[in-house]
Formats: structure tokens, sequence, C-alpha cells
């Protein structure tokens, strides 16, 4: 008998979609934001636990994106660094 496995995305496209959102080439953040908010999304609907592979993968992708966005603020420094160390101790 088949195991019915339950995932917070509705179907595989969906998760294929914010993939390819998340790893974007291009130099705009728009939709590696949208991406990253839809991992931060599934994350918070608290019901069923994410992988933690596509957690993490989020959670260091938008510490990429406010990189980019604060690289050259000195007093953002530090949340820039606590966003990469919250990323990486997970």
């Amino acid at each position: 008998m088949p195991q019915v496995r339950y995932t917070q995305w509705v179907d595989r496209a969906t998760l294929i979609r914010t993939r390819d959102e998340i790893f974007q080439l291009d130099e705009t953040t728009d939709r590696r934001q949208a991406g990253c908010s839809r991992v931060e999304m599934w994350m918070q609907r608290g019901e069923m636990r994410i992988p933690l592979y596509v957690e993490v993968t989020g959670q260091l992708m938008a510490a990429q994106i406010l990189w980019e966005k604060y690289f050259e603020d000195p007093e953002m420094r530090y949340m820039l660094r606590s966003a990469y160390g919250m990323a990486v101790s997970r």
C-alpha cells in the first residue's frame, strides 16, 4: 500500500518554481525575494515541518539578498553576520 506524504507545497511544480525563483542568476532580486518569501511562508504555517534543506536554502538566499542591499552600510554589518550565522548554524 502506498504511503501518503504531506508537504507544505501543493504540488511538485510549486516546489520547482520556488527553486527556480531562488536560484535566478540575473541581477534582479524581486523573483529571488518572492521565492524566499514563499519558503518563509511554508515555515510559518507550522502545520508540518518543511525539510531542513529547503529551510536552510531559503535562509541563506535571504541573507545573500540582505548582503546585496546593505553591504555598504556599516551599521547593518552586525545584522548581516547574524543572518548568515543563523542560516549556517541550522
